[in-house]
């Protein structure tokens, strides 16, 4: 490959007509994550979403089948369900009663001799698509997307030793990024800036000079080891316990990205999941899930809490991972405006993942 470079113009990560091109052609033909299966709707209720451009309901009918359909009905376009609740018999329209099967398919037109043409069999509710990966569900918009299991291959061999089932979730933790949620990701993959913007909040815990990476399909995993220092605090009683079920010596960060936007962080003592998920053009909710060993919200709050350095201290040095990856993602989304921004050779291997993060994207969008 010749050397890595910036792939994307200013425009995608300025343009409203860029940010409505991906929510249509990029999210609304990739799998999403959408929660974990203990937290799918209990049989008899739904609640709606949003994948990319598409409204969505997800519900488990009386029979106990999850179901993931548009919400839209068939004859007018209108929504058939708002927010959360629990399922009717029948889905009913409320602007001209059509109703439809829990499965979707349709049932009834009020005053059918008005549709003399009816053709009823293919006037279901559009379907969508729903599949698990190692306890996560995932939706596609589409309804014969390529098979999830094909989507993920070969990621589970990257994977972190961890069980989720065996951990305990912490407080969510939600983020208003004034940025590009490209800009976001990019910064994520970004193994260049970890010694240097996180020299405080990282220390020399982690092995930067050890990193492991590459691609699998889309996506891309990451792996660094603790250093020498890294794993005498790891096993100190100041930290959180390490999670079980980990070689000794293949403690450390083990970090991915499922394309487009999911992120999983897996390190000694957490597993995390962080939602990347894109508002406008120029604003971005990430929300973090964490999971730990059994222990207290207040001791884990206590123990992740930065060292606080001062008010003196320049913001991208403040002792807080997110904190520092935040500013820098909000001070270049403001550079961005300038007609001068022009982004320079990028670091061999280390910022090479975001010249085929970018490359991912455009095989998605018609950018002609």
């Amino acid at each position: 490959m010749s050397k890595p470079s910036y792939l994307l113009p200013r425009t995608a990560y300025l343009s409203p007509e860029w940010f409505a091109k991906e929510q249509e052609q990029l999210f609304g033909n990739t799998w999403q994550f959408i929660g974990l299966e203990k937290e799918m709707p209990a049989i008899g209720s739904y609640r709606t979403l949003e994948l990319g451009s598409y409204a969505l309901v997800l519900l488990r009918d009386e029979q106990g089948e999850l179901r993931l359909l548009h919400n839209l009905c068939r004859h007018r376009g209108m929504p058939l369900f708002i927010g959360a609740g629990k399922l009717e018999k029948h889905i009913r329209c409320p602007y001209h009663n059509w109703t439809y099967q829990q499965d979707g398919q349709l049932r009834a037109v009020p005053q059918k001799e008005k549709f003399p043409c009816l053709a009823h069999d293919q006037l279901g509710l559009h379907q969508a698509s729903l599949d698990t990966w190692h306890g996560m569900v995932f939706a596609h918009p589409q309804s014969r997307p390529e098979p999830l299991e094909e989507w993920v291959e070969g990621l589970a061999e990257t994977l972190g030793a961890h069980q989720l089932d065996q951990l305990e979730e912490q407080e969510t933790l939600e983020y208003s990024v004034k940025a590009n949620w490209k800009l976001f990701i990019e910064n994520y993959m970004d193994g260049y800036h970890l010694r240097h913007l996180h020299s405080r909040s990282l220390g020399n815990h982690y092995d930067h000079d050890a990193i492991e990476q590459g691609q699998c399909g889309p996506h891309w995993y990451f792996y660094q080891p603790l250093t020498a220092s890294g794993q005498r605090t790891a096993n100190s009683s100041s930290s959180l316990p390490l999670i079980s079920g980990q070689a000794s010596n293949s403690l450390g960060a083990y970090v991915h990205l499922l394309f487009p936007n999911l992120g999983i962080t897996a390190t000694e003592s957490i597993w995390s999941l962080l939602e990347i998920l894109p508002q406008g053009p120029e604003l971005t909710l990430v929300r973090i899930r964490s999971w730990c060993m059994p222990v207290s919200t207040l001791r884990y709050m206590l123990l992740k809490a930065p060292e606080i350095k001062g008010s003196q201290d320049h913001p991208a040095k403040s002792g807080d991972l997110m904190e520092e990856d935040i500013y820098v993602c909000e001070s270049i989304q403001r550079s961005i405006h300038s007609p001068a921004f022009k982004v320079g050779p990028l670091a061999e291997g280390l910022e090479e993942p975001i010249w085929h993060f970018q490359r991912n994207i455009m095989s998605y969008l018609e950018t002609s």
